[in-house]
């Protein structure tokens, strides 16, 4: 049966929150790996194996794995918004020219682009992890019907609830005086493990 997405929320939340409270060895390395360039790969590898599934936080280990695994999820990222990033820089390159209308148009479809292509890459970013194969993230009649099965009112709605309370909560930590960017940084791990179960949540019960 599916979760609401107010369980869903509280759900995730207290699996990211029991995966690091009283593992603190897990929270500062996600936290040290996340600021590391080429290193924070590992931190995709470890989104990587909660999208895998399982009701307990994975432990932080095979970091070679999470290494390769991190940079596919982020290439597979990368992939699915490669023409919204095409028309964010022809809408930058308009500006420029100061083609405004045609600019406007290029924003326009990239902003709605963007939108989509983020909730299809989600879907196929899970679907990569779930069966470890780059391809099958790819497979769209796939990725489609998964999205069809957990219901397209649904997917959406909890992508959009969820996008807004993390938004919520990165501009209410960051506004806070001289300490805001440290604090973020210190849940950054909470909330990446949190996202990752919400949407782990989403395709098991399809």
């Amino acid at each position: 049966m599916a979760l609401s997405v107010t369980e869903n929320i509280k759900n995730s939340f207290i699996f990211a929150k029991d995966g690091l409270v009283g593992k603190w060895t897990r929270w500062l390395l996600l936290i040290v790996f996340s600021v590391i360039p080429i290193v924070n790969f590992i931190t995709y590898g470890y989104i990587t194996k909660i999208y895998k599934g399982g009701d307990e936080a994975p432990e932080l280990e095979d970091w070679w794995k999470l290494l390769v695994d991190g940079v596919k999820l982020f290439a597979i990222g990368i992939l699915y918004m490669i023409i919204p990033l095409v028309l964010v820089a022809a809408f930058l390159v308009s500006l420029i020219y100061q083609e405004f209308v045609i600019g406007g148009i290029f924003g326009m479809l990239g902003l709605i682009l963007t939108f989509f292509c983020g909730l299809i890459g989600i879907a196929g970013c899970i679907r990569f992890a779930k069966m470890d194969s780059v391809k099958e993230a790819f497979n769209i009649s796939a990725v489609l019907a998964l999205i069809n099965e957990i219901g397209w009112g649904h997917y959406l709605v909890s992508y959009l609830v969820f996008l807004v309370v993390c938004c919520l909560i990165a501009v209410i930590i960051n506004i806070i005086p001289l300490v805001g960017g440290i604090l973020f940084l210190i849940i950054t791990p909470l909330l990446l493990i949190w996202q990752g179960k919400f949407y782990e949540n989403l395709y098991s019960i399809a």
